[in-house]
């Protein structure tokens, strides 16, 4: 296992990339799946070759997952890849996995089954890459059977593990302020940045994004050589729920000691681009950024006015495009296509946006009380999830 020094002392000027040829686009950022939560390595939360219901939308089948009000496991994620749904199946009576569900028909089968706590999966190149209890574990895509597990990777579960990601033969994931690198074909520990913590951390803030053979990991102003693990950089302030789509990292600037504002850095050069706005009546909502073409796609919330906004602003100046009340919807996610912004809302009420002018476009609300929602999107097919692994796919 490589030994990288991670320095995380503070700087007066962020650490230039030197001799490197970024692009500053994340890994599977043009893939028609949606391989992982986010669809790519940079949150973005865009699917690039999406065309998703223009109008009101009808159901085109079901999935019952069938876990309970208590399931710690709040949030799952549906993924879709070549035309099939896997979601997460909570352990009942001993036995829980991963399902695979026929995109067109909702047919229904169990692909891993296994008595520990399988979660966060995801899909790349055949093989699938997931939690399992407190482990990492891999499986073939085609017959469901394990290709190893490594264990006791992040000490004891204090607080969430982010999901496994693989880029160029490396699966990064990682818990708080911890990263690490794994081999993609055998689960061998490649580098470790930062010491396991024995607090819990919050709960979504630690994701690490991925572009151009670099890993950013929030609430870490360093960033690192996918490979080896070396630093390679630094970042201005510490940054929470971060996403990078063409050339910027966004998400809270955390270095502030008035309330969060949203900050945009260059991927090239590791400085400011731009910070929201101040606005005394406003705070940023969203934890969870979404980026589309040059539009960033954020919620605005008027505590006093207890009233919710979506807000446009152009992705390069920060500069707001158009806002638009929600009235009865706070959402968890916002997948988009090249048209339309799909909020996935946790308490039920999903609606779909115009991007150029935040026009509602149509509204759904699905028959289930379970507070947690995940969200994938491909081909024509949304898919949106409830807090025990129920589906609904609309067309």
């Amino acid at each position: 296992m490589r030994d990288p020094t991670t320095p995380e002392q503070p700087s007066d000027q962020p650490q230039a990339w030197s001799e490197l040829e970024l692009s500053g686009t994340p890994a599977y950022h043009d893939d028609p799946n949606w391989r992982m939560n986010g669809h790519d390595t940079g949150r973005t939360f865009h699917n690039p070759h999406a065309d998703g219901p223009d109008s009101e939308p009808t159901v085109r089948w079901t999935f019952e997952g069938e876990g309970g009000p208590v399931d710690s496991h709040r949030y799952y994620q549906p993924l879709i890849v070549n035309g099939t749904v896997y979601v997460t199946v909570v352990p009942r009576d001993g036995a829980g996995g991963l399902a695979a569900i026929d995109a067109e028909t909702g047919e229904s089968e169990m692909l891993i089954e296994t008595s520990k706590f399988l979660s966060e999966p995801t899909i790349f190149d055949g093989t699938i890459y997931t939690l399992l209890g407190g482990s990492v574990a891999a499986f073939d895509l085609s017959d469901g059977t394990q290709l190893w597990e490594a264990d006791g990777l992040l000490g004891p579960l204090f607080g969430p593990i982010s999901e496994p990601v693989c880029v160029d033969g490396v699966v990064v994931t990682g818990r708080g302020s911890v990263i690490l690198g794994l081999d993609a074909a055998t689960g061998e520990k490649l580098w470790q940045v930062g010491e396991r913590e024995n607090k819990t951390p919050q709960a979504a803030a630690y994701k690490p994004v991925i572009a151009d053979g670099m890993v950013a990991q929030p609430h870490r102003r360093s960033v690192h050589d996918l490979q080896t693990g070396e630093q390679r950089g630094e970042l201005p302030c510490l940054i929470a729920y971060q996403s990078i789509n063409d050339g910027l990292v966004i998400g809270w600037d955390l270095s502030r000691e008035e309330r969060l504002q949203t900050v945009a850095v260059d991927w090239n050069t590791l400085e400011r681009v731009w910070t929201k706005p101040k606005n005394k009546r406003r705070r940023t909502l969203s934890k969870m950024t979404t980026s589309v073409g040059n539009t960033y796609l954020s919620l605005e919330e008027i505590e006093e006015e207890n009233t919710v906004f979506m807000v446009a602003r152009d992705l390069k100046t920060g500069e707001k495009l158009w806002e638009t009340l929600l009235e009865e919807s706070v959402p968890a996610y916002i997948a988009t296509d090249g048209t339309r912004a799909y909020c996935a809302d946790s308490f039920y009420h999903d609606l779909a946006l115009d991007l150029k002018d935040g026009s509602v476009q149509w509204e759904f609300t699905p028959d289930g009380d379970a507070v947690g929602i995940g969200v994938a999107l491909a081909d024509d097919l949304l898919v949106i999830s409830d807090g025990v692994g129920n589906l609904w796919a609309l067309e």
